[in-house]
């Protein structure tokens, strides 16, 4: 959990926060850090290795939810305030003399309001530079190979907001979103990630990641516990009041199989047929989609904090 520290002393502007042991001062100190916005607490056993995936965070404005784990022992909890904004992932690589930025992630972190958590449905391309995103990126970079003479790929997630971007998490290698990519382009990624090591020259890795990871499809993925049916498959056509079942896959589709802990859902959507950006606005139509056809139990899952769904126009 010193993560902040080095948002810090990469001189990369960031969210307040605190990091604390979850015992009897843990309610005050939240209400301190949420100060009437709202809190995210991220909970983690002291020395226990980072979660992936959503799991471990909590949100909440106004009551702590009930499912939080408060007998929990040799807990940490890192504590910030609840941010508005596009959950947002910028990748780089730093390389021998210069750090590489990688084409920005919309990342669908979706809050579920009946459990205080979040849904975590996948990363998605942004669809458009953000400088900011990219300063950030440069600067943590540069201050991996100042600091650390790393070499190699890192993440930097956070928040878009209307203030800038404020960074929430770094991570030290490729992440889960390039899994949906050519397995060709991740081999020849992974083969990238061992000669930086090595002070490589890499002058076209940049345009290797954006085969990567811009794409004119998208992919959106959720785990459930419970469904009616063991598999299924159906198309999907986009209207303006969400997505329906279709008899041809007009617009994409959408596959439910057993996975190891319940099923998963998959949507492979076509990007230039959904309604706009960004993604997560219109992803929790598909979770409820999901729910009435397949039986899941995604339950209620909404846009990120402060995106809202325009109304439908009239013609």
């Amino acid at each position: 959990m010193l993560v902040d520290q080095l948002w810090d002393l990469a001189h990369i502007p960031r969210a307040e926060s605190l990091i604390c042991d979850l015992g009897p001062s843990f309610p005050e100190l939240a209400a301190t850090i949420g100060d009437g916005r709202g809190v995210v607490a991220s909970v983690q056993h002291r020395g226990g290795a980072p979660s992936a995936g959503g799991e471990g965070i909590w949100w909440w404005r106004d009551d702590i939810p009930s499912g939080f784990p408060f007998l929990g022992e040799g807990m940490r909890v890192r504590l910030m305030p609840l941010l508005e904004g596009v959950p947002c992932r910028v990748h780089g690589m730093v390389l021998n003399g210069r750090t590489a930025v990688f084409p920005p992630l919309e990342l669908l972190s979706l809050p579920r309001p009946d459990r205080g958590t979040f849904l975590w449905a996948g990363a998605v391309p942004l669809g458009r530079t953000e400088p900011e995103l990219e300063k950030a990126a440069r600067r943590a970079g540069a201050f991996l190979d100042g600091a650390f003479a790393y070499r190699g790929p890192f993440a930097a997630d956070g928040i878009l907001t209307a203030y800038g971007f404020l960074p929430t998490e770094l991570t030290t290698r490729l992440t889960s979103a390039f899994e949906g990519s050519d397995p060709f382009v991740r081999v020849m990624l992974h083969a990238a990630t061992i000669l930086a090591r090595e002070n490589a020259d890499l002058p076209a890795i940049e345009e290797l990641a954006a085969a990567a990871l811009t794409s004119s499809r998208i992919d959106i993925y959720g785990l459930a516990t419970r469904a009616s049916e063991d598999a299924s498959e159906c198309s999907l056509a986009w209207a303006a009041d969400g997505p329906h079942l279709s008899a041809q896959p007009v617009h994409g589709h959408m596959t439910l199989r057993p996975w190891v802990r319940g099923w998963q859902l998959h949507a492979r959507l076509n990007l230039a047929d959904l309604p706009g950006r960004p993604v997560g606005m219109y992803a929790p139509q598909l979770f409820a989609l999901a729910d009435k056809t397949f039986g899941t139990d995604f339950g209620t899952v909404t846009p990120p904090f402060g995106v809202t769904v325009p109304a439908p126009r009239l013609p």
